[in-house]
């Protein structure tokens, strides 16, 4: 196996890796939110190093909660726009590994946000949505 692919797996572990951590962390800030006992008119929400919201009154803290176990996952695959500089024979073997013989764009990867982050994907909750072309079939 190449240099070049056994990077790409390390890399894809590792942010696979990262995406559990993260998703595990987000489930017990939910808990965390729905047993928060109130001692004044609100609470401060963090979540790792980010500040959520520093003024969360406490009709509104259920809410948080329940948003931290409602999320979307996008899965993309390479995507050659981003790349620094050309790399076609790593492109034509990705692109060989899709069900589709391509590789996803920024265009495309940037719509199925937009649409996951709409009033349409209401519905979604816990999903990840698999722009990988067919590289990765669930």
């Amino acid at each position: 196996m190449t240099e070049g692919i056994w990077l790409k797996k390390i890399t894809v572990t590792a942010l696979s890796l990262i995406g559990v951590f993260v998703s595990i962390m987000a489930v017990m800030k939910s808990i965390e939110l729905f047993n928060v006992k109130f001692d004044g008119s609100g609470i401060g929400v963090y979540f790792l190093i980010f500040e959520v919201n520093d003024r969360v009154l406490n009709e509104a803290v259920i809410y948080y909660a329940w948003s931290f176990l409602v999320f979307v996952c996008l899965r993309s695959d390479a995507i050659p726009e981003t790349w620094p500089e050309p790399a076609d024979d790593v492109r034509t073997y990705m692109e060989n590994g899709t069900a589709l013989g391509r590789l996803p764009t920024l265009n495309e990867v940037a719509n199925a946000a937009v649409f996951a982050a709409s009033d349409r994907a209401s519905t979604m909750t816990g999903t990840i949505v698999n722009l990988t072309c067919g590289s990765i079939m669930d």
